[in-house]
C-alpha cells in the first residue's frame, strides 16, 4: 500500500498538474453603447465550440465567468431583440460585446440554453437537478441518495468519493449541522426547490474547513426575470400510502430592486421496515445468545416553508439585500417492536414488545443579510452576516412488556415518557476581499467568526406503582457554546496559458464549552489549527487538463454526538452521546484529468487521524446501544470516472464509477483491531428528448458490498428510477416519476466486535409514483431555459 501510494506521488509529482483560475469579464452593449440586460451569454471552448458555461448579464450589462481554465475561449450572445454575436476571448478584460438589432421577427422566439444534467469540472462536479425529471416529489437527502459520487447510509450518514464527513451548504453558507440532525433538516427541503448539487471534493481556503470528505452546495432556485413572474407545481404521490406537495416561487425584479418569495407545503405518511439480529459469543467465541428484532414504524409527517427576501442595487459598484427563510415540520410516528431473546447457556427464552409512539415539532429560522461593493473592475468586498436557529421539541413513550417461552407474563416490565427539547442557535459575520492584482495574479482575504448555542433538557418520567415519578437516573441538561474564528488568504497564478498554480492558508481558532448542569461537570477546549491548500494545473493541448492538489481539513464532533444523554429507540435499543470526542483532522492528495471536459478521471488519497465511528457496545445488563468514539485512524485510496456526453441531439448519457480501498486501525473494547476492505459505486443516467415536448429519464445506482468503518461492512444496494414528461405550450409541464421502481433499495450491514455481532436490515418507503403538473406566469419577455450564472455581477437572488 505504501509503496503504490509513494509510486502515485511520484507520477504525480513528475506531471505536474493542477487547477488553473482566471476571471473573464465583459460588458454587453448595443450599438449606441447602451449597456444590455438579460442576454443569454455563453462560455465555449475555442478549440470545439464545446459548452463551458452560461449565464445573464447584470443591469449594466456586466457578466463574470469566475476561475476558469486559461484557454481561448468565445463568448456567444444572444438575445430576443438583437442578432446573436460570437466573441473570441484575448487576455483583456473587460471583454467588449456589441449587439446589433435583430431584423428578423421576434414572434414566439424563445431562446433556450439548457444546460446538461451534469456539469464536470477539475475543481468541482455540478449537478443540475432541476432538469432530472425522476427528482419529482424527492426531498434533498433522497437527491443525495441518488447522486453520483455520494452514498447515504441506513442511519443517514453522508459520504462522499468513500469518506465520511460531508460539510453540506445551502448557497454557500454552511447549515452547521451533521449526523441526523443534517439529515432530518434535509429530508425537510423539497428537492423542487432546489436548481443544482455541487459536489467539492478538494475546497479552497476561503470555505470553511469543516468537512474532510469536502462540501456538497445546494443551490437554491432563482429568477432574474424582469417584471413579475414565477412559476409553481403540484405534486400527487403514491407508495404504500398517498402524500402531496405544492410549491410556488413568485419574483419581481425591476431597476434597482428585486423582491421574491417561495412557499412549499407537503403531507404525507412514510414506513419502514427493519430487522436485526445480536448474536452473543464467550471468550472462546462460542455462541451464548442471541436477540432479535422486528420493527415496522409508520410516521405520518407534515412540513411548510417559506423564503422571502430583496435585492438593491444602491449604485453601480454597490448592491445590498437580505432575506429570511423558515420552516414548520410536524411528525408523529408509532412503532411496535417485536424481539425475542434465546439464552443458549441457561436453555431459557424471552419474547417481548415494545411499543414506542413519539412526535416532534420541528422548527427552523434563517436569515442573512450582505452587502457587496466593487472597488474596480479587479477588486470586490462581500460582507454577510447570518442567523440561523433549529427548534425541536420531541416526546416519547416506550413501554415494554415480556412473556416467557409458554407465553407467561414476566416481571421487570418498563414504561417511561420522555421530554427532550433541543434548540441550536448560530450567529456568523464574514468579509471576502478579492483583487485581481495583475492580470495573472488573483488575491483571495477573508474573515470570520461564529458563534453556536445549544441546549438540551433531557427529561425522563419512569411509570412505578401506578404513577408516573421523575427519573434522575436519566435524566439530564446539556449546554454547549462554541466559538470558531476564521483568516485566510490565497493567492492565484497564471503562469501561461497552459500553467497555472493556486496557494492559501485557513487559521480557524476553536473555543467550546460543554456543561452537563445535573452532575455539575464542565469540559472546555481551545485550540488554533491552520489548513493549507495547494494546486497546480497544467492544460497539455485544448483536449486534456491535468491537475494536482492538496488539503487539510478537520471534522469536530455533531452536537448530538457530544450530548451524553441517552436517545431510546426502544427498551433494548439506544445511543449515548460522548462529550469527550476529539476532532479528526484528514489530509488528502487529489489526481485529476479532464478529457475534453467529458471524461474526468480522480485518483485521490486521504490519511485520517483521530477518526471517530460510530461503534456498538454491550452495557452490563446485556444490551446493545450505540456511542461515537475517537477509535481509529483510516487511509483511503480513491478512484472514479466521471462521463458526461451529448451522445445524440436527443440523448444526453452520464455514467459515473468509483472504486475505493480503506484502511482502518484502531481499538474495539480492550483489543486492537485493523480492517481492510473495498467499495464500489456505479451510477448512470439517460436523458431522451422526444418529439412533441415529450422527455424521457432512465436512471440506475448501484453501491457493491463495501467497507463502512473499523467494525462494519455494508452489503450490495441498488435502485433505480424511471420518468417521462411532457411539455404543453411554453408554460405548463406534466411528468410522472416512478422511484426505485422494482423496489430493490435495501440496506443491510454487518457489525462485528469482541463478544458479539450484529446483522441489520432496512427498507424504507422508497418506491413511489408522482404526478407533478408545473406552472410558468408572468412577464415573457426574455424568456429562457437557462439558469442564473452561479455567481452574478451583483444581484445573488436565493
Amino acid at each position: 500500500m505504501r509503496s503504490a501510494l509513494l509510486l502515485a506521488i511520484a507520477f504525480i509529482t513528475c506531471s505536474a498538474y493542477a487547477q488553473s483560475a482566471r476571471n473573464i469579464t465583459g460588458v454587453i452593449k448595443d450599438s449606441t453603447g447602451k449597456p444590455v440586460t438579460n442576454v443569454v451569454i455563453t462560455l465555449l471552448q475555442a478549440s470545439d465550440s464545446s459548452w463551458v458555461a452560461t449565464q445573464l448579464s447584470a443591469d449594466d450589462g456586466a457578466f463574470t465567468f469566475k476561475d476558469v481554465t486559461v484557454a481561448k475561449y468565445i463568448i456567444d450572445a444572444r438575445s430576443l431583440e438583437f442578432a446573436p454575436v460570437q466573441v473570441v476571448v484575448a487576455n483583456i478584460n473587460p471583454v467588449i460585446v456589441t449587439l446589433k438589432k435583430n431584423t428578423a421577427s421576434l414572434k414566439d422566439v424563445v431562446i433556450t440554453a439548457t444546460k446538461p444534467l451534469i456539469e464536470l469540472g477539475l475543481g468541482k462536479t455540478t449537478i443540475n437537478v432541476e432538469n432530472s425529471i425522476t427528482n419529482a416529489g424527492l426531498n434533498v437527502l433522497d437527491l443525495l441518495k441518488k447522486s453520483p459520487g455520494i452514498t447515504v447510509s441506513a442511519n443517514s450518514n453522508i459520504s462522499m468519493l468513500g469518506k465520511n464527513g460531508v460539510q453540506v451548504m445551502i448557497n454557500e453558507r454552511p447549515t452547521y449541522l451533521s449526523g441526523q440532525e443534517l439529515a432530518d433538516y434535509l429530508k425537510t427541503l423539497s428537492a423542487n426547490e432546489v436548481a443544482q448539487l455541487e459536489l467539492i471534493t478538494q475546497p479552497s481556503s476561503r470555505y470553511d474547513a469543516e468537512g474532510n470528505a469536502g462540501i456538497i452546495n445546494i443551490r437554491l432556485k432563482r429568477n432574474n426575470k424582469i417584471g413579475f413572474n414565477g412559476n409553481g407545481s403540484v405534486t400527487y404521490g403514491q407508495s404504500v400510502y398517498p402524500w402531496g406537495e405544492g410549491d410556488m416561487r413568485v419574483n419581481y425584479r425591476k431597476g434597482k430592486m428585486n423582491l421574491y418569495l417561495t412557499g412549499s407545503t407537503n403531507n404525507a405518511i412514510g414506513f419502514a421496515d427493519w430487522t436485526e439480529t445480536e448474536t452473543f459469543k464467550d471468550d472462546n467465541n462460542n455462541v451464548t445468545g442471541q436477540r432479535s428484532f422486528h420493527s415496522h414504524p409508520v410516521e405520518h409527517f407534515a412540513t411548510h416553508s417559506s423564503r422571502i427576501g430583496a435585492d438593491y442595487e444602491y449604485s453601480s459598484a454597490s448592491t445590498f439585500g437580505g432575506s429570511f427563510s423558515g420552516t414548520y415540520h410536524t411528525n408523529t410516528n408509532r412503532d411496535d417492536i417485536s424481539y425475542r431473546t434465546i439464552d443458549l447457556v441457561n436453555k431459557d427464552t424471552v419474547y417481548s414488545l415494545s411499543r414506542t409512539p413519539d412526535n416532534f415539532v420541528r422548527k427552523d429560522l434563517a436569515a442573512n443579510a450582505y452587502y457587496t461593493t466593487h472597488f474596480s473592475k479587479q477588486s470586490d468586498l462581500n460582507l454577510n452576516f447570518d442567523y440561523l436557529l433549529y427548534i425541536n421539541d420531541p416526546h416519547q413513550r416506550i413501554s415494554t412488556s415480556s412473556s416467557d417461552a409458554n407465553m407467561l407474563p414476566l416481571p421487570g416490565n418498563i414504561e417511561l415518557r420522555s421530554a427532550k427539547p433541543t434548540d441550536i442557535s448560530v450567529y456568523s459575520v464574514k468579509a471576502d476581499y478579492t483583487n485581481m492584482l495583475t492580470d495573472s495574479i488573483k488575491l483571495e482575504a477573508g474573515i470570520k467568526t461564529s458563534f453556536v448555542s445549544t441546549g438540551n433538557n433531557s427529561m425522563f418520567d419512569i411509570y412505578r406503582n401506578g404513577v408516573w415519578q421523575p427519573d434522575t437516573t436519566r435524566s439530564n441538561h446539556f449546554i454547549y457554546n462554541e466559538n470558531i474564528n476564521a483568516l485566510y488568504l490565497s493567492l492565484n497564478k497564471a503562469f501561461s496559458s497552459r500553467w497555472s498554480a493556486q496557494a492559501g492558508m485557513r487559521a480557524e481558532n476553536t473555543n467550546s464549552k460543554g456543561t452537563q448542569l445535573v452532575h455539575e461537570q464542565t469540559l472546555s477546549r481551545s485550540y488554533v489549527s491552520f489548513f493549507p491548500t495547494a494546486y497546480i494545473s497544467y492544460k497539455l493541448d485544448s483536449a486534456n487538463e491535468f491537475q494536482l492538489n492538496y488539503g487539510r481539513r478537520i471534522d469536530r464532533p455533531a452536537y448530538q454526538t457530544l450530548n451524553p444523554f441517552i436517545y431510546y429507540s426502544f427498551q433494548y435499543n439506544y445511543f449515548v452521546g460522548n462529550p469527550y470526542l476529539q476532532p479528526q483532522y484528514t489530509n488528502s492528495l487529489e489526481l485529476k484529468h479532464s478529457y475534453k471536459n467529458q471524461l474526468i478521471t480522480t485518483i485521490s488519497y486521504a490519511a485520517t487521524n483521530n477518526a471517530f465511528n460510530d461503534i456498538l457496545a454491550k452495557d452490563t445488563a446485556g444490551i446493545i446501544f450505540s456511542t461515537t468514539k475517537n477509535i481509529a485512524s483510516s487511509k483511503v485510496l480513491h478512484c472514479s470516472v466521471l462521463f458526461s456526453k451529448e451522445v445524440y441531439n436527443w440523448w444526453m448519457l452520464n455514467m459515473s464509477a468509483s472504486a475505493f480501498y480503506a484502511e482502518y486501525i484502531g481499538v474495539t473494547g480492550i483489543q486492537s483491531t485493523k480492517a481492510t476492505g473495498t467499495g464500489y459505486v456505479f451510477h448512470t443516467s439517460s436523458q431522451f428528448t422526444l418529439p412533441s415536448g415529450w422527455k424521457t429519464e432512465l436512471m440506475y445506482y448501484f453501491v457493491g458490498t463495501s467497507i463502512a468503518g473499523l467494525t462494519s461492512i455494508a452489503a450490495p444496494t441498488q435502485y433505480i428510477s424511471v420518468g417521462v414528461s411532457k411539455k404543453f405550450g411554453s408554460d405548463s409541464t406534466l411528468s410522472l416519476n416512478v422511484s426505485d421502481t422494482f423496489y430493490i433499495n435495501t440496506y443491510a450491514y454487518h457489525d462485528t466486535l469482541p463478544g458479539f455481532e450484529t446483522r441489520t436490515t432496512y427498507r424504507g418507503s422508497s418506491r413511489a409514483a408522482t404526478l407533478t403538473y408545473a406552472y410558468n406566469f408572468g412577464k415573457k419577455a426574455a424568456q429562457h431555459q437557462a439558469d442564473a450564472p452561479d455567481e452574478t455581477k451583483r444581484m445573488r437572488i436565493y
